[in-house]
């Protein structure tokens, strides 16, 4: 995780919102796909990057003149880790910066982190790292075998044998593609 702010975050910004938007749709899939999903991006940074005193900065797409929302696209929340006011998003953000939880000011984040921090909370942790790898191993496996039926390199009925997968798993990926 990137936390210093530069004077391309907002250009991060968006190249971070595009990629997710970006897995939402695939080729061929109608942007329809889009309608009501909204995708969000938050930024934790040490310092006050637009120097206003603000914990917290929200953006979003808005029409110009009426400031409505579009209805698509995304939030785009900047958390300023450097504010130190005494509100409740400064009570926040002192609880981040705590190194034991036994220092935070809000009771469900002690209890949140005291309970992640015993053997079952490390073993629903563990857990669900596992299930992000799998799905990652999932859509690296999905991408590879795309980009071998893209380029014709080997048949379905290969890539099914290599991957161990079923044959038609491979023609609905192949049927995606194309």
């Amino acid at each position: 995780m990137q936390k210093k702010g530069d004077s391309y975050l907002n250009e991060r910004m968006w190249y971070y919102m595009s990629r997710m938007t970006g897995s939402i749709v695939k080729k061929g899939d109608g942007y329809s796909k889009l309608r009501g999903r909204k995708v969000s991006s938050i930024f934790l940074l040490e310092s006050d990057v637009f120097k206003r005193g603000e914990a917290v900065y929200t953006y979003s797409v808005r029409d110009d003149d009426t400031h409505m929302p579009l209805g698509v696209g995304g939030l785009y929340v900047y958390v300023n880790l450097g504010y130190r006011g005494n509100d409740r998003k400064g009570s926040v953000i002192h609880d981040i910066h705590c190194s034991d939880y036994r220092d935070a000011l809000n009771e469900e984040f002690r209890r949140c982190i005291r309970d992640a921090k015993n053997e079952g909370g490390k073993i629903r942790m563990c857990e669900t790292l596992e299930m992000f790898k799998r799905q990652g191993r999932e859509e690296a496996n999905v991408q590879a075998i795309s980009n071998l039926l893209r380029d014709s390199l080997v048949t379905p009925e290969q890539i099914s044998k290599s991957f161990n997968i079923p044959i038609s798993v491979v023609l609905e990926i192949e049927k995606n593609i194309k």
